[in-house]
């Protein structure tokens, strides 16, 4: 019996001044361990981003505190989580475009351990 671990990704390139939420199924019940959170060169800040789980008495996750963003450039680094996380449950990223010129393609990957089976 091992525990099983699970990434889920998002990307999705963001045109000019737009925005979205990009949403995931946790493929298994566990803890999210960890958020890596990517900023392509020429991000120069003006695109953002947020992660939370839709489930009651949930919401945004990171970063903390609730209804803010974080946004950099040309940077990659990995966030220690401990967000328990039900299989089914839905896990989504919000990404802001500020930028009026051009398009951008963050990327975000969670990892998600699941108990001994």
């Amino acid at each position: 019996m091992s525990e099983e671990i699970k990434q889920v990704e998002y990307r999705r390139t963001i045109p000019p001044l737009t925005g979205g939420r990009i949403t995931r199924v946790s493929p298994i019940t566990g803890i999210i361990t960890s958020i890596t959170v990517h900023f392509p060169r020429g991000c120069n800040q003006l695109v953002s981003l947020r992660f939370g789980i839709e489930r009651e008495g949930k919401g945004q996750v990171f970063p903390s505190p609730s209804e803010t963003y974080i946004a950099l450039d040309d940077w990659t680094k990995e966030f220690a989580l401990n967000e328990y996380v039900e299989q089914g449950d839905q896990i989504w990223v919000d990404v802001l475009n500020a930028d009026f010129l051009n398009a951008h393609t963050p990327v975000v990957l969670i990892e998600i351990v699941g108990g001994k089976r």
